[in-house]
């Protein structure tokens, strides 16, 4: 009897299928709210901020072509002062000694100037590219555009205060002069114009002194130091005559004096800071 009664009660399974029936359900729609969110997260990703930087970009590049142009400019102006001076050389040899190292001076000083701005155009395009290489990241990764952009930011801050200080320069015409290295007197930079006369220490950031004529400047030039300065007169088309005199002035009270040529537009002393590099 005990074996009929086990044969009429078998065990049933159906609860333990309505359990699985339940978990792989509630997995099927936990996977498409998952799904869903992916898709709407994608959809919704900060277009905007890519235009933005995009825009930047082309500013940037824009800079850039704004640099080479100076660097340009920079070249034709060394064509123009050898041209000028192939022009004058026989004119100044005949009223004074010709200083070929003087010449070879200032033609050192603006290719150094002209390599800065190449330079300056070379790192103005790296860092376009560095920029270029952050907004294809910022594309990638939605969660880190807030810092890129700031980076990107400073960048075109960093890029736009170099043109600034490259647009003053060829604004106001000035030709640099850097200190030679193993120089034991300071060079003193005099620039003889119509209106009077400058002079500045050369390295120093300083006004520069100005006298109405060449008689006080050599008035004043006469109590400086004969073994600690030297001077280095600036000669432009019109200030030949007075040149000659400073000159012949100077050499006589013991001075060591040297001379270079300006055009008629061009200056290297700042009203403010004398004959500093920028």
């Amino acid at each position: 009897m005990s074996r009929r009664s086990h044969a009429s009660n078998p065990i049933s399974l159906l609860w333990f299928q309505d359990i699985i029936t339940s978990v792989l359900g509630i997995m099927i729609l936990v996977t498409l709210f998952l799904a869903l969110e992916m898709i709407f997260n994608r959809q919704h990703s900060p277009d905007i901020q890519t235009r933005e930087i995009t825009q930047k970009l082309k500013e940037a590049a824009a800079q850039s072509a704004e640099v080479q142009a100076a660097v340009e400019a920079n070249r034709r102006q060394i064509d123009a002062l050898r041209r000028q001076l192939a022009g004058q050389e026989t004119e100044l040899l005949q009223q004074v000694r010709y200083d070929s190292d003087q010449l070879q001076r200032q033609l050192r000083d603006l290719e150094a100037l002209n390599q800065l701005l190449a330079a300056e155009l070379s790192d103005a395009d790296s860092r376009r590219r560095a920029a270029q290489a952050s907004r294809d990241e910022l594309t990638q990764k939605d969660a880190s555009r807030d810092a890129d952009r700031q980076t990107l930011e400073q960048l075109s801050r960093e890029v736009q205060e170099k043109l600034a200080e490259l647009k003053k320069l060829r604004t106001a015409n000035r030709v640099i002069f850097n200190l030679s290295q193993g120089d034991a007197k300071t060079p003193w930079l005099v620039e003889l114009s119509a209106a009077g006369v400058q002079a500045a220490p050369v390295g120093k950031r300083a006004r520069p002194e100005t006298f109405p004529d060449i008689r006080a400047f050599l008035a004043w030039a006469r109590q400086r130091s004969r073994a600690a300065e030297h001077f280095v007169l600036l000669v432009k088309p019109a200030t030949i005559r007075d040149f000659i005199q400073a000159r012949s002035a100077l050499k006589a009270a013991g001075f060591d004096v040297g001379f270079d040529l300006l055009a008629s537009d061009q200056t290297a002393l700042d009203p403010e800071h004398g004959a500093a590099t920028p």
